[in-house]
């Protein structure tokens, strides 16, 4: 069977074919850091914590990273602010993870996969020269936590568009896909939304 030029790029890299999607498509299209961080959290667990005697706290802290309903740019939020939080000391760092509920463990967890995520990218050619796959492990490797410098024209390159949500959603949508969910309103008032997915069939079958 002959694969596809997707196909074939997604042969080079060995993680889960949504998570490889993710990457190559984040990478062309210049939104790569927020993607690194969204198919960490696939490859992991979430950062969120909710002890039994402090649920209703966890939600609420929850509720600040909240965007657009989408757990994945939630979790994306949350990440960011405990990397802002780093920046200011290890004291602050824990005070942000006990006050938001949060796993320093899972967040690191986080990080050495985006680590590891970015290094994938660079042997294979997606993040480097054109000059394709590097020798000895590729530049980045053994960099501190973060990896590639900022002012590296590649990272540049490749997060030109970082920032821009509505194309992060559209990777999302294109990485995920089949395995999709919409949420539309509800036909009246005080009923719930109804939920529908993609069938195999290309049909919206509801839930």
């Amino acid at each position: 069977e002959n694969l596809t030029p997707l196909g074939q790029h997604l042969a080079q890299l060995p993680v889960d074919v949504r998570v490889g999607k993710m990457l190559l498509y984040g990478s062309m299209l210049g939104c790569l850091d927020p993607v690194l961080t969204i198919a960490a959290v696939l490859g992991g667990r979430s950062p969120f914590v909710a002890p039994l005697d402090k649920r209703d706290e966890a939600d609420l802290a929850k509720k600040l990273f909240a965007e657009d309903q989408s757990d994945h740019l939630t979790i994306l939020n949350a990440y960011n602010g405990w990397q802002d939080a780093k920046k200011l000391g290890k004291s602050s760092e824990f005070a942000f993870t006990r006050e938001n509920f949060l796993s320093w463990r899972s967040l690191e967890g986080i990080a050495d996969l985006r680590d590891q995520f970015t290094n994938l990218l660079n042997e294979t050619g997606f993040l480097g020269s054109s000059n394709g796959k590097k020798k000895g492990g590729g530049r980045y490797r053994g960099r501190q936590r973060g990896d590639v410098l900022k002012d590296d024209a590649e990272w540049i390159q490749a997060n030109r568009n970082a920032d821009n949500k509505r194309l992060l959603k559209a990777v999302l949508v294109a990485g995920l896909y089949p395995h999709l969910i919409k949420v539309e309103p509800a036909m009246r008032a005080g009923a719930p939304p109804r939920l529908t997915f993609l069938a195999e069939n290309g049909r919206s079958e509801k839930i």
